[in-house]
């Protein structure tokens, strides 16, 4: 696939306190974009249930450029940029762009899959990795190493607090 991008007209519902695009709607837009793209090629919701599988998300990191305001249409891509050789772990990148073509904001999304049965990671059944197929490639897309991957994660830190 070439390309893959949803429309969407920004409703009053859609605002913060600032009157532009709540950042909270960026990761809603951006997953009903992802999750569309696999519906409309067969991998909806009864596909991940028959496997008892699911994504899961690692992290994401929004960049905003500019302003997307009331009534404005914006354009949401979906693009893979690497993923490891068994298609365990991935990463996405998803655009925003206004009518004009300029970039409003960047969505960079890490991931893994779930086996829902064992609640473990797990890479996708053999079946199942045609879906990155579906999924429009970066131009800088690269198979990554887990190393590489690792290196990006952020990792938790243990904190007490004085009550």
């Amino acid at each position: 696939m070439k390309q893959y991008y949803k429309t969407y007209e920004i409703r009053w519902s859609d605002l913060d306190p600032n009157r532009h695009l709540a950042n909270s709607r960026y990761t809603d837009l951006a997953t009903h974009t992802r999750f569309s793209l696999l519906n409309e090629n067969g991998f909806g919701q009864s596909e991940f249930a028959k496997h008892q599988f699911g994504p899961i998300i690692f992290g994401e990191e929004i960049t905003y450029f500019k302003e997307v305001l009331f009534g404005e249409t914006i354009f949401v891509d979906f693009e893979v940029s690497g993923m490891t050789h068994d298609g365990r772990f991935y990463q996405f990148r998803q655009g925003f762009y206004k009518e004009n073509g300029e970039q409003a904001a960047l969505l960079i999304l890490r991931g893994s899959w779930m086996n829902l049965v064992t609640r473990k990671l797990d890479r996708p059944k053999p079946e199942m990795m045609p879906l990155f197929d579906l999924i429009p490639h970066s131009e800088d897309f690269k198979i990554m190493e887990f190393s590489e991957f690792k290196a990006k994660m952020i990792r938790p830190k243990t904190k007490t607090f004085e009550m």
